[in-house]
């Protein structure tokens, strides 16, 4: 048995929405898709979707609240497609809208000589066709649904993430585990898709389909080929407004026992399960979105505790939907107000976040298991996704992998992990190490460690001077 794992500075685990995608249990990814080069659409549009909700207000509805939801009924190919046409200016509040092409023309500096008339014409150059992904514009619906749209002209594909403000760490008390729950119920059958949201969608096309729930965001991403974009926001206001209409137990029951195998297959059972939670405990006090949700409270979940939960904080007031896709917004947005504009729900409850006291000094929490490992797990508390700090972090991570790669190198078998996992309400850096069991965590792997961190320290305060 190798010397025990010792977190230190501050423990954590990271779920759901903090960084990169993981993936999940729910997938549509056809064999035939070609591999991509370049960022993908649902993760430039899951990128944006988290970013957009940790930095926006819900919208308040005005006294009347919003239009009356229209009925949703028949099959997608009833959806009517939209002209394109000027959004209505009481629709819609824009954000923080940028043109497409806002650069202006540079002007010809003073003292040019005038061009010949027999001079030949510039040639432009071989990459000025180049396409390249177009500026992030956001705006807000009537009823508060706030949009964030990004044009790519790479891609044939439209990608669709839709964020909800809520996580595992709205669970209540008894029935933790039900925000989860609810994510898995969204995919069921309502007007519209009678056999459910992924049979709904695979004859489009979709080469993504999948959702996550973190402990402060709920997302879901799916993506098509852009000429089903249409359908595809028919879906997903099928979805956020008319699902509990069609929701029954015997659902909420085979959602229950998938989230219990997912329990199951993930390892709940096991101690990096609990080591999960006894880092969190040390890192987050009690009440932080951030603390460790151990989901125990599935198998008391009902119907009528997901139908509460998902008119409390599934209404448009309390999400962001974020779509990448190779079409102009001037085409895009009358299909979003048509189909998500009409849709209404209650102002999600205000969210507190206690405060998190500053350590003194660090902190240990060493284990010692029948393992055939050694792992060291170096964590700290940092800066909420996109605030000041964070993708300074993300740099950092970068420098810091590669001096220790190097700093570990004449160790055998010794894997190196950095990074900044980004959440909406705080985040976590995180740097791993992961040898042998016979590898000496504290004595060696510890100091060495120590001393490349020292070193990059010193380098940045050195730039900083």
């Amino acid at each position: 048995m190798g010397p025990a794992a010792a977190p230190r500075r501050a423990p954590s685990l990271a779920p759901g929405l903090d960084g990169p995608w993981r993936g999940g249990d729910r997938g549509v990814i056809p064999t035939t898709v070609p591999r991509r080069r370049i960022p993908i659409p649902w993760l430039s549009a899951l990128l944006l979707a988290p970013a957009a909700l940790a930095h926006a207000q819900p919208a308040a509805l005005d006294e009347a609240g919003a239009p009356a939801p229209r009925e949703l009924t028949g099959t997608l190919a009833d959806a009517p497609e939209a002209a394109p046409s000027a959004p209505t200016p009481s629709a819609t509040e824009p954000e923080d809208s940028t043109p497409e092409d806002s650069t202006p023309d540079a002007s010809e500096p003073a003292g040019t000589p005038p061009a010949r008339d027999d001079a030949p014409a510039p040639r432009e150059p071989e990459d000025s066709a180049i396409p390249t992904p177009g500026p992030v514009q956001r705006f807000r619906l009537g009823n508060g649904l706030r949009v964030a749209y990004q044009r790519d002209p790479r891609w044939s594909f439209s990608a669709v993430c839709l964020a909800f403000g809520v996580g595992s760490s709205d669970d209540p008390e008894g029935l933790r585990g039900l925000a989860h729950l609810t994510e898995h119920t969204m995919f069921g059958p309502f007007p519209g898709a009678p056999n459910g949201f992924d049979a709904a969608v695979q004859p489009l096309g979709a080469t993504y389909v999948n959702a996550t729930t973190g402990p402060e965001v709920t997302t879901y991403c799916t993506e098509v080929p852009a000429a089903n974009l249409p359908a595809l926001l028919h879906l997903e206001a099928g979805r956020m407004g008319y699902l509990l209409g069609t929701l029954g137990e015997e659902d909420v029951a085979r959602e229950r026992l998938a989230v219990l195998n997912e329990q199951h297959a993930r390892g709940r059972h096991r101690a990096g399960w609990r080591i999960g939670e006894w880092e969190s405990e040390e890192l987050w006090p009690e009440g932080h979105p951030r603390r460790y949700s151990d989901e125990d409270g599935v198998e008391a979940i009902r119907l009528e505790h997901v139908q509460w939960f998902h008119q409390t904080w599934y209404g448009p007031a309390n999400a962001v939907l974020a779509i990448v896709g190779p079409e102009p917004l001037e085409r895009v947005r009358p299909r979003i107000e048509r189909e998500l504009g009409v849709l209404r729900g209650a102002r999600p409850p205000a969210r507190s976040v206690p405060e998190t006291p500053r350590w003194e000094r660090d902190r240990y929490l060493r284990v010692g298991m029948l393992y055939r490992r050694s792992e060291l797990h170096l964590v700290w508390r940092t800066p909420a996704y996109f605030a000041p700090g964070d993708a300074a972090l993300d740099v950092v991570a970068t420098l810091l992998d590669r001096r220790l790669e190097e700093a570990f190198e004449d160790l055998e078998d010794v894997r190196v992990s950095v990074r900044q996992y980004s959440g909406a309400f705080a985040s976590t850096f995180r740097v791993s190490l992961v040898g042998p069991e016979e590898l000496d965590v504290m004595d060696v792997v510890l100091p060495r460690a120590d001393a490349v961190l020292a070193e990059l320290a010193e380098e940045v305060d050195e730039a900083a001077v």
